[in-house]
């Protein structure tokens, strides 16, 4: 399988995003760390990196459900200049992420919220559209409900709320309850958010 990666992307600490990294993270993180990675990536045999934008896996037997592995939320590509060499699990970087997305790790309040900032840097010029983003951690269904009433927060999945509460918000004025098959939710579906 050979993937040809994004051009010009780049860590938010500024380094450049290259199939080192990709190989570094299969061979180094997911299959050590990973709790499927030893079984999802046993057809691996090798990751070559013929130049800083290629990666090319070498398969013992065809494994299709490694694009959807690749994909997925768990198989995360970490800087490889930033973890080898050290013991990845207790790295300070487990706890302020360095990615390359549009936004970037500021702060984490334990227990109370985590702030990310816009990505000056991100591959797409003209996103992400908000500078910021602040993930508050509330841990009582009613309490997130009237958060969102307040307008403390803007967004909750529906396993934050109560199924009552839902039914009650979307009957109030400039709240929108978005319903949709989430196959990461085991059946439970919506998203409610405030009109903005």
């Amino acid at each position: 399988m050979t993937f040809k990666l994004r051009p010009d992307v780049k860590w938010h600490d500024g380094a450049p995003f290259t199939s080192a990294d990709v190989a570094y993270s299969l061979t180094e993180v997911w299959r050590k760390f990973h709790s499927r990675g030893r079984s999802t990536f046993a057809q691996v045999t090798a990751v070559e990196t013929p130049d800083p934008l290629t990666v090319v896996l070498k398969l013992s037997r065809p494994a299709p459900y490694l694009i959807s592995a690749l994909s997925s939320a768990e198989a995360q590509i970490v800087p490889q200049h930033i973890y080898a060499g050290k013991d990845f699990l207790s790295h300070p970087a487990g706890n302020a992420p360095i990615g390359t997305g549009p936004f970037r790790f500021v702060e984490w309040r334990r227990g109370d919220f985590i702030r990310l900032e816009r990505n000056p840097h991100y591959w797409q010029p003209d996103a992400p559209h908000l500078d910021g983003i602040i993930y508050k951690l509330i841990s009582d269904p009613a309490a997130a409900s009237a958060a969102l009433e307040m307008g403390e927060i803007h967004v909750t999945g529906s396993g934050q709320i109560t199924l009552s509460d839902i039914a009650r918000l979307k009957t109030l004025p400039g709240i929108r309850v978005i319903e949709r098959d989430s196959s990461f939710t085991g059946g439970l579906r919506g998203c409610v958010g405030t009109l903005m």
